[in-house]
């Protein structure tokens, strides 16, 4: 009689079932495991990417407060400029030039402290942005306390100068994030200190910036009126010839001069008021880019973006 076995038959289809299944669950878990391992090597980018870009913040930031202080060089050499027009508009536009008193022109310069202050400030703030940039990297740990001294010293310079409200009530929020203390690779902690220097600075550069601007209008009038008052036969005409050479009367290539030196002063006023409100444009990107840096997950798309739009502003300064 023919038999069969059946038991064996069971217990092949039982180990075949289950080296299907351990073959089917080793299968999942190197899924699992490479999908792990992708997911850490995107995280790991990601950090990485983010670190890049806090670091190419820090250095926009040094490059913007070194356009700052420009601003107020170009503001203190159109002072002194000013002044010594002043002072040639008082003989030049007088009926009689030798009767003038020089040893009345007095130089007043209400500007030089001031200027001399807002440029230690930003001076300030620049060396903030550099220790930043090294502290964007871990390897810097040691680094950490000259991140304290930097803001330290940029929150005391702001304490003493004349500042808004803004800047007023900042100040305490500045102090207690740098209490707690600054550890190399902490963007997120490093830009919210930053974003609030950011603005206190910000809200400084725009109370000057009406003040500049006041000034240079005035300044600008007092060029144009001095012309106005600027009598021909006080120019010499052998000279004037040499200045305008335009095939018209003596009279009408004065006027020409006086409209040539007007647009000078024009051109002057208005390369400073430029680069005045590039600065402006300039610090409102960098609070974006220290508000976005410090959120739980920056958007890396968003920050090249603003990044683009601040390279633009310096480039703009720098041609200036």
């Amino acid at each position: 009689m023919k038999r069969f076995n059946f038991p064996k038959i069971a217990s092949d289809v039982l180990v075949y079932d289950f080296n299907r299944s351990y073959s089917k669950a080793r299968y999942i878990l190197l899924l699992l495991f490479g999908a792990s391992i992708v997911h850490l090597a995107s995280c790991t980018a990601t950090s990485l990417s983010i670190q890049q870009r806090a670091a190419s913040v820090a250095s926009k930031g040094q490059e913007l407060c070194a356009a700052a202080n420009k601003s107020y060089s170009l503001i203190e050499k159109h002072h002194l400029v000013d002044v010594n027009q002043e002072w040639l508009q008082k003989v030049i536009s007088h009926p009689n030039p030798a009767s003038v008193k020089l040893s009345e022109l007095k130089f007043v310069s209400p500007f030089n402290s001031q200027l001399k202050e807002r440029k230690g400030l930003f001076d300030s703030l620049k060396r903030c942005y550099s220790v930043f940039y090294t502290l964007s990297d871990v390897a810097f740990a040691d680094k950490a306390k000259d991140g304290v001294d930097a803001v330290s010293k940029a929150v005391e310079g702001l304490s003493k100068s004349k500042n808004s409200p803004l800047v007023a009530a900042a100040l305490p929020e500045i102090t207690t994030m740098v209490a707690q203390g600054i550890q190399a690779g902490e963007i997120k902690k490093h830009n919210k200190v930053l974003h609030s220097l950011c603005q206190s600075y910000k809200s400084l550069w725009e109370m000057d910036k009406v003040q500049w601007k006041d000034y240079l209008n005035q300044t600008y009038q007092s060029t144009a009126n001095g012309l106005n008052n600027l009598a021909e036969n006080h120019i010499e005409a052998s000279r004037l010839k040499e200045l305008i050479k335009e095939p018209f009367t003596q009279t009408i290539n004065f006027q020409l001069y006086k409209l040539k030196k007007l647009a000078e002063a024009d051109s002057l006023r208005n390369n400073i008021l430029d680069n005045i409100e590039n600065v402006n444009d300039g610090f409102d990107a960098l609070e974006k880019l220290h508000a976005e840096l410090a959120k739980n997950e920056p958007a890396i798309s968003e920050i090249t973006a603003i990044l683009g739009k601040l390279d633009v502003v310096l480039k703009k300064i720098e041609k200036e």
